[in-house]
């Protein structure tokens, strides 16, 4: 595993989660732009998980460790059909104050890990709370099936080689289920653990594009992947000293708009051809609507999508009035 340079080694801190939760938080040096935070729960090994949450921060998340005071190594038998009930009751709400706490800092998703019998089992109860793009339980116990299946995100099942807690004939059920599981080798299991967490995470951290219709577009639209049909050649708006400006009529079976193009995106754009505006939006000129992509965005030519018809109304072509307050 690569070293952690002085500039992106983690900051650690104890913090107050709650004026009653203590905790430990582990945030980069350098915002890497995730924006995601994982919350990690342990019984004893909370030292050990310590470690696990500086490992994440210095791969750009923020990690917190609620301090539950010995409460997760008490209370019902580990692995008694009651056990669940006592976790809900006891250790959900100080997850939720956990997640409020990463909020706080910043964070607009999540991730979640449990270590040990215990804490491996309330990693995927609480991943029923709805808050989680991923959840993954280390060495926990308890876990079945059914329990698999109250699950609101993807579930990764981790266990070691040697002497694991939870056994083959588990493992497979829940492979069989649609959950992920992995066996790690003994003599590097830390090492290892620590990869498969930061890997995990970062896939987690991909959300898949949400497009939307030409028709929906107003004047402080921002943000948006469009799918668009070219209508007809390009042509040139402006000319200026320092560049000129492009604008071709697109549109989708909803309406039609204006969109502007630098010189530089002019390569590709032709009558039919179907494109994708990543991270548009929406200019004025002298009060008419444009749809731009500016270095922010990107113009994708290659797009699996197709446009048979095109809506007939022109929104570009409402002029809109600036009210003054």
């Amino acid at each position: 595993m690569a070293a952690t340079s002085s500039n992106s080694r983690p900051q650690g801190a104890d913090v107050s989660i709650t004026d009653t939760l203590k905790g430990y938080c582990a945030t980069p040096r350098l915002h890497s732009g995730r924006r995601m935070g994982v919350v990690l729960v342990a019984g004893s090994e909370a030292i050990e998980v310590r470690h696990a949450a500086e490992h994440l921060a210095s791969c750009g998340f923020s990690g917190i460790v609620p301090d539950f005071a010995g409460q997760i190594d008490s209370g019902a038998s580990t692995g008694s059909s009651s056990e669940k009930d006592w976790l809900l009751e006891a250790l959900l709400p100080e997850v939720e104050a956990s997640v409020a706490f990463l909020r706080r800092q910043g964070c607009n998703r999540f991730g979640l890990v449990g270590f040990g019998p215990r804490g491996g089992r309330l990693a995927e109860a609480a991943s029923g709370l709805g808050h989680f793009a991923a959840s993954v339980s280390v060495q926990g116990t308890g876990h079945s099936r059914s329990t698999y299946a109250e699950a609101q995100c993807g579930m990764l099942y981790i266990v070691s080689e040697d002497g694991c807690s939870t056994d083959a004939a588990v493992l497979s059920e829940l492979a069989a289920a649609g959950a992920a599981t992995k066996v790690l080798q003994a003599a590097e299991f830390q090492t290892q653990l620590l990869e498969l967490l930061a890997d995990t995470f970062s896939k987690a951290c991909l959300r898949k594009a949400t497009f939307v219709k030409v028709g929906t577009l107003h004047p402080d639209a921002k943000g948006l992947n469009v799918l668009l049909k070219v209508l007809e050649e390009p042509r040139l708006a402006v000319k200026t000293a320092s560049g000129s400006i492009f604008e071709v009529r697109c549109g989708d079976e909803t309406a039609q708009v204006v969109l502007s193009l630098q010189e530089e995106q002019l390569q590709g754009i032709e009558p039919d051809k179907v494109l994708a505006a990543r991270n548009a939006s929406i200019r004025m000129v002298q009060g008419f609507m444009r749809l731009a992509v500016d270095k922010w965005g990107k113009l994708d030519l290659e797009v699996a999508g197709k446009i048979d018809e095109v809506g007939k109304k022109n929104l570009s072509e409402i002029q809109y009035e600036l009210m003054r307050p």
